[in-house]
């Protein structure tokens, strides 16, 4: 191998440098079939990984080695440029030294990777130097740009802002860009050198605001680790968080409607916004008869329902001043940062950080979505009240007017917990955890249950009034809200099946996509279209870095709502309510018999769709009886639906997680000149041969930019907007009277 010295980094013009030249030639090397390479002590060097990567193997060695590209910064303090001619054998040894007269010190050019390289470790060391060498070898575009204008590089290759050549008889000053062959000569091929004060400046305006928005996320787990996790996933992927505050919005509107559908009757209201506060979790009715009728047709239990109300919504704040001021804090930020960055030239443009604020628009819609809905994620707190009123409820007896408490076991709502009860499994935890972002597992249980009970409630309220059993105003009359177990029962069910005409599950989860998906692809389009008309324009590294994240984002979202539908699908998944027998009453002061017809469920979504139910226990719905009776309207499925359904969750919950370091990176890559090289700058994924960098921004050039900049923030800015908008009068339902 020879190794010629070409000029001193320290005095070009420095005596010493001429004197200074090596010839190292092994006779191994196969000269005639080596590339040549040249190295730039201010760049990492790109070639051909089947040649050999340079590492620092001691204070003045440097080792040579095959497979992996690698960047030259320990010559950095000695030498400007070098040329390595050859390349040698895999796995033979060979050491020389590189000495200059007049020059202290030498360096020692070991050929020897067996030696030098230990397995498994290979790919550190290249990351490693690649980080020394950026450190090194930094790029000055300021000096580039002047040595280019002060024509030392001649007319070729220099371009306007647009990419088109400046005419022949031109003037080298009249440039503002190079082709990206001129740049790599001309500039070198590495980064701009980190600058702490621009890091400084550009992170706290566009980045560290929403940072500290984070905080204003509903947290409440009782596990630190369930809370860390949550917010790598909302960062990790926003389109999933997105979508369940979309749900949770829609679910709270649907409920409202649902029961406002329905006639008068006493506690309709409580029982509305009771689901609409336990929508967050994982609950169940109690699976008796028995309880599910007493709750609903005795009035003793009107105060009970109006207690748990109470108790479910006393620590839902709302708006707080903390709250808002944090997010006026932001909003006044993102305005003046936005109203800075149009209005100030700057030829660092792609480093300034307006795109970077522009992708976590996202966040803020969210954060006032659910200061809106207000979400208890406190599980311990909600057994609690939940325990504290279901004593307070009654059940009816075999003797009118006299009433039981209900049994400590068989409260009237219960947290589900895994294995717990017995009779209901489900086959993915992701339905347990009461984070909000979790409300995507909990919609087809949610529906499930708020429709079984809606058809025992619209039983007893359409025979009420069928019976003129109301007074004047169309409230019904307490005394006849009584009787025996068995009258109350029988009240609960319908003759015919209940048509219902609302919003259906998958219609909700419809909406709540095209929501998620709007709201994240219109804040990362924001951005990309910020970096992506900045000259050189085109798809360059910071661009498609933006189209990663939402596209990953938005694959990880897509494996949760899978896992949710698998889930709903397998046999594990809870069945329906089969037909029950239940014996002709009367009901006492109706001289009508109110008769329970054995029925299935009503279907109030698609005609595709099995009845959403859940299972009572007194009827024996987990028997294999009932199973092999057909009493269940969901087939039943192998159990590899369950097993998919986890399949699905964990990959979603790691690409989130590895979505979410991938942006932190980029983000401090973005501001702190990682992406600032030659071939980011250039656009060079998207325009190819066509790459070109542009070096500096005239105030003609600016205005145009300043017209596409505005055009992103509007797009952005508008869809966050409207978004949180539609939340807040999503939240505004109107609870019937």
């Amino acid at each position: 191998m020879r190794v010629r010295h070409r000029r001193h980094l320290k005095d070009p013009n420095d005596n010493r440098s001429n004197h200074l030249s090596s010839h190292i030639t092994p006779n191994h090397l196969e000269r005639a079939a080596a590339p040549q390479l040249s190295l730039d002590a201010h760049f990492p060097l790109e070639f051909d990984p089947d040649n050999f990567i340079i590492r620092i193997a001691g204070p003045e060695t440097v080792c040579l080695a095959p497979g992996v590209p690698f960047g030259l910064s320990f010559f950095a303090s000695a030498f400007f440029e070098f040329e390595l001619i050859g390349y040698t054998f895999a796995y033979e040894e060979q050491s020389h030294t590189i000495r200059g007269k007049g020059f202290p010190g030498s360096h020692s050019v070991c050929i020897a990777p067996g030696h030098c390289m230990k397995p498994g470790i290979p790919h550190l060391y290249v990351w490693v130097l690649l980080l020394v060498s950026s450190a090194v070898a930094d790029v000055n575009f300021n000096r580039c740009l002047t040595d280019i204008q002060s024509g030392n590089y001649g007319v070729d290759g220099l371009l306007d802002n647009d990419g088109n050549p400046i005419p022949p008889n031109g003037k080298a000053s009249d440039a503002t860009a190079v082709t990206l062959e001129l740049c790599y000569r001309a500039c070198g091929r590495g980064s701009e050198s980190f600058s702490f004060p621009t890091f400084a400046q550009e992170s706290s305006a566009w980045l560290v605001p929403w940072l500290a928005l984070l905080s204003q996320l509903p947290f409440g787990a009782n596990d630190l680790f369930e809370n860390a996790n949550y917010i790598i996933m909302a960062v990790g992927s926003p389109t999933l968080i997105i979508y369940s505050l979309s749900l949770s919005a829609i679910n709270t509107h649907w409920i409202g409607r649902l029961f406002d559908t329905a006639k008068r009757y006493p506690n309709r209201s409580y029982t509305a916004r009771a689901f609409n506060a336990l929508q967050h979790c994982c609950f169940y009715l109690e699976p008796s008869d028995v309880v599910l009728a007493s709750i609903i047709l005795l009035p003793q239990n009107d105060a009970w329902w109006e207690g748990l109300v109470k108790a479910l919504e006393v620590r839902r704040h709302g708006w707080t001043i903390s709250a808002f001021v944090n997010l006026m804090w932001v909003l006044i930020a993102l305005i003046l940062t936005i109203i800075n960055a149009l209005n100030s030239p700057n030829q660092d443009s792609n480093a300034n950080g307006q795109s970077i604020g522009l992708l976590w628009l996202w966040l803020y819609p969210v954060v006032v979505g659910w200061i809106v809905l207000s979400p208890e994620c406190d599980r311990q707190w909600l057994e609690t009240q939940l325990l504290l009123a279901g004593s307070k409820a009654v059940i009816a007896t075999d003797t009118p007017d006299q009433f039981d408490k209900c049994p400590q076991n068989k409260h009237p709502i219960t947290l589900c917990k895994p294995g717990t009860p017995s009779f209901l499994k489900f086959p993915n935890d992701d339905i347990y955890r009461t984070l909000p972002i979790f409300d995507f597992a909990r919609v087809y249980w949610l529906n499930q249950v708020v429709l079984d009970y809606f058809q025992s409630y619209h039983s007893v309220t359409e025979k009420a009034h069928a019976h003129g059993l109301v007074r004047g105003d169309g409230t019904i009359d307490n005394r006849h809200r009584s009787g025996t177990k068995d009258v109350i029962v029988s009240c609960c069910y319908r003759e015919t099946p209940l048509e219902y005409q609302g919003d259906s599950v998958v219609g909700r989860i419809l909406k709540a996509s095209i929501a998620a998906l709007v709201v994240q692809w219109g804040t990362t389009a924001s951005g990309f279209l910020v970096i992506y008309f900045t000259p050189a324009k085109g798809l360059g590294c910071r661009s498609l870095c933006f189209l990663l994240y939402g596209l990953v984002s938005t694959v990880a979202w897509w494996c949760m709502v899978a896992s949710a539908w698998l889930a709903q699908r397998s046999s594990a998944w809870p069945g329906p309510r089969p037909a029950v027998e239940i014996t002709t009453k009367t009901l006492p002061h109706i001289e009508v018999p109110l008769i329970a017809i054995p029925m299935p469920m009503p279907v109030p979504h698609l005609p595709s769709y099995p009845p959403l139910t859940y299972p009572s226990s007194e009827s024996c719905l987990l028997s294999e009886t009932a199973r092999a009776n057909g009493n269940t309207a969901l087939p039943n499925h192998d159990d590899g639906f369950a097993v998919w359904s986890r399949c699905f969750s964990r990959a979603g919950k790691t690409l989130a997680f590895l979505n979410a370091l991938f942006l932190f990176g980029f983000c401090l890559a973005h501001l702190g000149n990682g992406f600032s090289n030659c071939w980011c700058n250039s656009s060079y994924i998207g325009l190819r041969s066509h790459a070109y960098m542009a070096l500096v921004f005239p105030d003609s050039d600016f205005a145009s930019l300043r017209t596409a900049w505005g055009g992103a923030i509007f797009l952005g800015i508008s869809i966050s907007s409207l978004f949180a908008v539609l939340i807040i009068f999503a939240k505004k339902t109107h609870y019937p009277d």
